[in-house]
């Protein structure tokens, strides 16, 4: 997973997508503590419970479906533009793409 300050979307995305948090978790290489402290610190900055969990069973409520709907597309986006900058930092750069920053940006 990216470290770039959107792990919180990421894993909310993860957690719709598996349905949930270890598998979540796994995915996103992180433990399901951390899932689980992302979550409930978007839901507390957002002033909105995203997912109802009981112990066997994780689903999301309609305030979390319409924010799923809402990010998944930007989440989607920022990941390709992620890649294809990486991707043409190493062709021009003939290396990783970690020792390099884009100039332009």
């Amino acid at each position: 997973m990216y470290k770039s300050g959107l792990v919180e979307l990421e894993a909310v995305v993860a957690i719709a997508r598996r349905g949930s948090f270890r598998a979540a978790a796994l995915d996103l290489d992180v433990s399901p503590t951390a899932i689980g402290n992302a979550v409930a610190s978007l839901e507390n900055r957002l002033g909105v419970r995203l997912f109802n969990r009981t112990t066997r069973n994780v689903a999301l409520t309609s305030a979390g479906r319409e924010y799923v709907e809402a990010i998944a597309p930007a989440l989607s986006d920022i990941r390709n533009a992620t890649q294809a900058s990486q991707i043409l930092l190493r062709i021009y750069h003939g290396g990783p793409a970690r020792d390099h920053r884009l100039s332009s940006i």
